[in-house]
């Protein structure tokens, strides 16, 4: 959900996975459509704030606008009730082994020391297309 074009953005899913929409639906059934999500905390994918007191309007399958929580709800052609859930964007999970990019019979036939230059050398596949370097792993205090 992109709170600065929200004509980008792409409709998320509730934290138990449900769509805001029946998902036989077809696209162009959902045009001109206003759906309201209400009663939701809202992560925005960027910020670590939950966004609260807010609705979310969605035409079509694309999030129009947010509005004040609590409003009267009878002009939208589906209200759905997100019973104090969270609504949070399509979130992709960009994790990976790159020694598992190898071939099956590398990691057992191979000394380590080729299969870890290898695997330096997949893992310039993901950064080329622009995934994010790899952070090491944080160490709690």
């Amino acid at each position: 959900m992109c709170m600065n074009h929200p004509e980008k953005a792409s409709m998320g899913s509730l934290v138990d996975g449900s769509r805001p929409h029946h998902p036989t639906m077809k696209e162009h059934e959902l045009e001109g459509k206003e759906t309201l999500i209400k009663n939701v905390s809202i992560f925005n994918g960027t910020s670590g704030k939950l966004i609260t007191g807010k609705d979310v309007v969605l035409n079509g399958n694309k999030i129009a606008k947010l509005v004040p929580a609590g409003k009267d709800d009878s002009a939208y052609g589906t209200v759905i009730d997100g019973k104090k859930g969270y609504l949070t964007p399509g979130l992709i999970d960009a994790h990976w082994h790159c020694v598992l990019a190898l071939p099956a019979g590398a990691l057992v036939s191979t000394p380590t020391q080729y299969v870890a230059v290898l695997a330096a050398w997949e893992a310039k596949k993901p950064l080329m297309k622009g995934l994010p370097a790899p952070k090491p792993p944080s160490t709690a205090q």
